[in-house]
């Protein structure tokens, strides 16, 4: 039976490839590929496992194809890294060519001046976009452009607030360098006391190394530096996972390390202060957005806690203009303080939808503060900061999406559900128009194509499938998504001989009109991409779409060692995808937890 009477191409598309070719399928791409990596001379991700990526045997991926295929997929990343590098750049020889092409102050302090001044001026985009990472406002307001969302990868915000962090950690040392075996030794000496003189006037009552280290620049740069070097001790991986509160607080030590970089060019010896002009925005940014979080303290809601299993607990609260600055959109998160638990933690959970004019949190027990979380009973005080932007703000952006989620993982997935059930009008809903017998739709005379969409999740046991079950059921059948193919297969991790039978009976809980399955052990990722490769090939040829370019959003929520192996993944069908000529992306946008 055909949901909705959809025609008898749009299932052969959905259930791409036959169940009974699929083996076989894969089987000799896998063989190939064994070959022509080995050719190739590239190194396989891990042992046993399968490259999914061209199946052509006549040649092996040229260079060119290699770097067609890095920069579809990592093409914002370059762009945007390419531009700040290149401020970095140009303020760092600017400032190098100023002063040691300047004479006065090359008699009076020599080399070190040049290598000071280089690192100086680098630092002035690089502190900038280190504090301006640190909004999630700015974030969540960029991300709502389709266009900068395109440009500037903000998935990848946290990465390159950390990338920023190292590049200011290195300019500070070679600035301090600079200064301490350079500018200060060179400026000491009584041989150059008239050039030092002459260059600063009377600024210093006396010329010698200890008045250069006491001076106003001299005292604030040393405690700048220092303070640095504690919040990057904090922020390495063994101090994150030895106490991830102290973590927290050191980087409160930022403010202060700021304050004292604008006191540090305040003297005015060379050059006008104008650093704390540079720091002046991102700062008030930061600042405002902690004062918000402060005043919402005073602001508490009426939460409801409750277990939806042994380990899950479903956290609800009224949805409220008063608790947000914006409207809300599929897949972002909140802050949520707990004043019973803690009086200044704040944790990030992502809203697994929005019901009754409620949201609804689903938060497993996996440390202190959420196993406290679990003790609560009825109704409980809860400040609320939020929503920001998430990654799976940009699943409407693409032709077609795989959706991959690892246990609790799975709320990103039920909120993308959620909304396309909820939502009539979403951006993919099916539009009034006539249909054609292929399943698409024409509207104002353009060709609207099916899309689909496939849902993957893997998870230890089965009690949180009840729920789940319930959203993707209510989204598949609606009348609205009639033009979308959604597919669902559920991995579950520890299923045991002894659970065979409660495995049939989970196969009840969907509709045999839907294509959702139920399966023991874990996936094969590389497997279920070959797949979704061929059935996108067999579209474009249902609906004779020739190499027409075709962007796959793959969004994943769940442990770190299954996103190295997707993001892998994304880019050898994106290889394959040009050197078939398919014209074929998969854009990868994970959350780790």
């Amino acid at each position: 039976m055909q949901p909705h009477g959809r025609p008898a191409s749009f299932e052969r598309i959905l259930s791409w490839p036959p169940t009974s070719d699929r083996s076989t399928l894969y089987a000799n791409h896998a063989a190939t590929q064994q070959e022509i990596y080995q050719t190739a001379a590239i190194s396989l991700p891990s042992p046993g496992q399968h490259l999914s990526t061209v199946e052509d045997t006549a040649k092996k991926p040229s260079i060119r194809q290699r770097l067609i295929t890095r920069w579809r997929v990592n093409k914002s990343d370059w762009i945007f890294t390419a531009f700040v590098v290149a401020l970095q750049l140009t303020f760092g020889v600017w400032q190098c060519y100023k002063y040691s092409t300047n004479v006065a102050v090359q008699n009076a302090f020599g080399w070190g001046v040049g290598l000071a001044k280089f690192s100086a001026g680098a630092l002035y985009p690089t502190l900038f976009f280190l504090i301006l990472s640190m909004s999630r406002w700015l974030v969540t307001l960029l991300r709502n452009s389709a266009y900068l969302s395109g440009v500037i990868n903000f998935d990848k915000f946290r990465s390159f607030h950390i990338r920023m962090a190292i590049c200011a950690f290195v300019l500070s040392l070679l600035h301090t360098i600079g200064h301490v075996s350079g500018t200060l030794v060179h400026g000491s000496d009584p041989k150059f006391r008239v050039a030092v003189l002459e260059l600063l006037g009377n600024k210093f009552e006396e010329i010698s190394y200890a008045a250069f280290v006491f001076s106003l620049p001299g005292w604030t740069g040393i405690v700048a530096l220092v303070i640095f070097i504690l919040i990057v001790l904090c922020s390495t991986p063994p101090a994150r996972r030895w106490s991830f509160e102290l973590f927290q607080y050191s980087h409160l030590l930022i403010y202060p390390m700021i304050f004292l970089l604008m006191l540090h060019g305040a003297g005015n010896l060379l050059q006008y202060p104008a650093l704390g002009f540079v720091l002046a925005l991102p700062t008030s940014l930061i600042l405002l957005e902690k004062m918000s979080r402060l005043l919402r303290i005073c602001k508490g809601q009426i939460a409801e806690v409750q277990p939806a299993n042994n380990d899950v607990m479903q956290l609800s609260f009224p949805q409220t203009k008063a608790s947000r600055w914006w409207s809300y959109k599929v897949g972002q998160y909140v802050l949520i303080r707990m004043p019973s638990i803690s009086t200044w933690e704040w944790h990030p959970f992502t809203i697994s939808g929005c019901r009754d004019g409620k949201f609804h949190l689903y938060i497993k027990k996996s440390g202190e503060w959420t196993k406290e979380l679990s003790r609560l009973k009825g109704p409980q005080i809860v400040n609320v900061d939020g929503p920001f932007g998430a990654p799976c703000q940009q699943f409407y952006q693409y032709d077609h999406c795989i959706v991959i989620a690892t246990g609790i993982g799975v709320t990103p997935c039920s909120a993308i559900l959620d909304h396309m059930y909820r939502e009539k009008r979403h951006p993919w809903a099916c539009a009034d128009g006539n249909r054609s017998r292929l399943g698409q739709y024409h509207v104002g005379g353009e060709r609207i194509l099916p899309r689909f969409v496939d849902f993957y999740w893997a998870v230890p046991g089965q009690e949180m499938l009840p729920w789940f079950a319930d959203t993707f059921s209510a989204t598949a059948t609606a009348e609205h998504n009639q033009n979308l193919g959604i597919r669902l297969q559920v991995y579950i991790t520890r299923m045991k001989e002894k659970d065979l039978i409660s495995k049939e009976k989970l196969d009840h809980m969907f509709s045999k009109e839907m294509d959702a399955n139920i399966n023991s052990g874990r996936p094969d990722y590389a497997q279920l991409f070959f797949e979704h490769y061929e059935k996108m090939r067999f579209m474009q040829q249902i609906y004779r779409l020739g190499a027409g370019k075709k962007r796959v959003g793959v969004f994943f929520c769940g442990a770190k060692a299954a996103r190295d192996q997707l993001q892998v993944l994304c880019y050898e069908n994106t290889l394959r995808g040009v050197m078939e000529g398919s014209g074929l992306e998969y854009h990868f946008h994970p959350e780790v937890f």
